[in-house]
C-alpha cells in the first residue's frame, strides 16, 4: 500500500491562483481530515486563521477536491479552493490585521 500524500499543483501560487489538490495512498472509503492554518505575518505570528474538512476517500483510496465535496467542515460544495480560501477564526483582529497592510 502507498503512503498517505498530499499533492498540490502548483506548489506555490498567490491566493487568486487555483491550486488543484489531491489525497492519495488512503483505505478506500477512509474518512480524512484536512486541516489548512494561516497565520497574519507578523512577528510572533500569535494571530492564526484555520479551515478544515473531512472527505470521504473514494474506491481508490483518493481524494480530488476539484471533484469531490466534504462531507462536513469550514466550507460546502465542491469548491477546489475552499480549504484555503472559508478561515474560521474567533479573532477579528487577525483579517484587520492581515488586510490592513493591504488597504
Amino acid at each position: 500500500m502507498m503512503q498517505p500524500q498530499i499533492d498540490v499543483t502548483p506548489s506555490t501560487a498567490l491566493l487568486d491562483v487555483p491550486v488543484h489538490i489531491t489525497l492519495s495512498g488512503f483505505i478506500p472509503h477512509q474518512l480524512i481530515t484536512l486541516h489548512a492554518t494561516l497565520t497574519d505575518g507578523l512577528p510572533g505570528g500569535e494571530l492564526t486563521a484555520s479551515s478544515h474538512a473531512i472527505f470521504q476517500a473514494d474506491d481508490e483510496g483518493n481524494v480530488d477536491l476539484v471533484s469531490q465535496a466534504p462531507l462536513f467542515g469550514t466550507y460546502e460544495g465542491i469548491d477546489p479552493m475552499g480549504i484555503v480560501l472559508v478561515y474560521a477564526c474567533t479573532d477579528p483582529a487577525f483579517f484587520q490585521s492581515l488586510f490592513s497592510r493591504y488597504l
